[in-house]
């Protein structure tokens, strides 16, 4: 297995905390500022389109409700974005991006600066 970058760590140690309480799959975004800072972190959430842009039918995904909870996309730049999935044994499992997440990052780093995406 391939060492795991600096970000991808960090992530680590905050999905364990939170799935701790957790008894099943979650996916959980962060964001990192420059010196691994963390700017924000969220999770999939159940909610409807009329909390705002981003929703799809009845969910959010984690990436986008990372990016909604950063706030101000200025902060973005040079940021670099971890995606975490946790069993409900706490173990890292794979966490592909759909489509629709695909293209709001490539617009978010062409855009605002977003340095790089890591998926677990």
């Amino acid at each position: 297995m391939p060492k795991l970058s600096h970000y991808e760590e960090l992530a680590q140690e905050h999905a364990a905390r939170v799935a701790i309480s957790v008894r099943s799959s979650l996916h959980l975004a962060f964001i990192y500022g420059r010196g691994g800072v963390l700017l924000a972190m969220a999770s999939n959430k159940i909610g409807s389109r009329a909390q705002g842009a981003g929703y799809s039918k009845y969910t959010i995904h984690a990436e986008r409700a990372a990016l909604k909870a950063i706030g101000d996309n200025a902060l973005l730049r040079g940021s670099t974005l971890v995606v975490v999935r946790i069993n409900k044994e706490g173990k890292l499992v794979c966490s592909k991006p759909c489509h629709g997440c695909v293209r709001h990052l490539e617009k978010a780093m062409d855009c605002y600066g977003l340095r790089c995406v890591y998926y677990s």
